[in-house]
C-alpha cells in the first residue's frame, strides 16, 4: 500500500515494507539510479524532527501556517489589508470570500476557503496593474479576475502587506 502525506520537505521517497520486498528492491539496477544523496537525507531528517513538536512545524513550515490558518483570521486580516490600500486614491476596495488552492504535488484540486482583497484601479486597467506588480523588481502576483487584481491573503508572509501598499501606491502616482 502506497501513502503520501505533505511533509514539505525536500522531494525524497521513503520506502517501508516488508524485509523480503526491501531486500529485492536494493537488488534493482534502478537503485543507485534513484538513490538520494546525504544532504537531501539531512534536510529530511531536519523536516521529520520538525514533526516532534506541532506547533513548532506550523510555525517554521510556511505551506503548513498557511493551510492552517482560520478563517476568522484571514477575513480580520483582509480588512486590515483593505483598509491600508483604500488609503490609495484610484482604486476601488472590497474584500469577498473565495477558494485557495493547496497545490499540484500532495493534493492535487484541494481547495480551501480564504478572503480576497479586491483591488479595481480606476485609472489603469487592472490587468496593466497586474502586470507591472508582476514585472518589477520585487514581484508581486496576483490573481486576475472580473477586471480586479486580487490578494488571496492565505498567500501574505508577514510584511507583505507593506509592501503591496507601497508598490500600488508608487504604481498609481506614476
Amino acid at each position: 500500500m502506497l501513502t503520501q502525506t505533505i511533509l514539505q520537505s525536500p522531494q525524497a521517497g521513503i520506502i517501508a515494507g516488508k524485509r523480503d520486498y526491501i531486500e529485492r528492491l536494493k537488488h534493482n539496477q534502478l537503485l543507485r539510479a534513484l538513490r538520494v544523496d546525504k544532504l537531501t537525507l539531512a534536510a529530511l531528517e531536519a523536516t521529520l524532527h520538525l514533526y516532534e513538536n506541532p506547533e513548532k512545524v506550523i510555525q517554521k513550515i510556511p505551506t503548513l501556517r498557511m493551510i492552517t490558518l482560520p478563517l476568522a483570521e484571514l477575513q480580520q486580516h483582509a480588512q486590515r489589508l483593505s483598509s491600508a490600500l483604500k488609503q490609495i486614491k484610484s482604486l476601488k476596495v472590497t474584500t469577498l470570500a473565495g477558494t485557495s488552492q493547496v497545490g499540484g504535488g500532495s493534493y492535487p484540486g484541494y481547495l480551501l476557503p480564504t478572503e480576497l482583497v479586491a483591488v479595481t484601479p480606476t485609472t489603469i486597467s487592472a490587468t496593466k496593474l497586474e502586470s507591472k506588480l508582476r514585472i518589477s523588481d520585487s514581484p508581486i502576483i496576483v490573481r486576475l479576475e472580473k477586471g480586479q487584481v486580487q490578494f488571496d491573503v492565505r498567500t501574505l508572509q508577514i510584511g507583505d502587506d507593506e509592501k503591496i501598499v507601497r508598490r500600488i501606491s508608487q504604481l498609481m502616482r506614476s
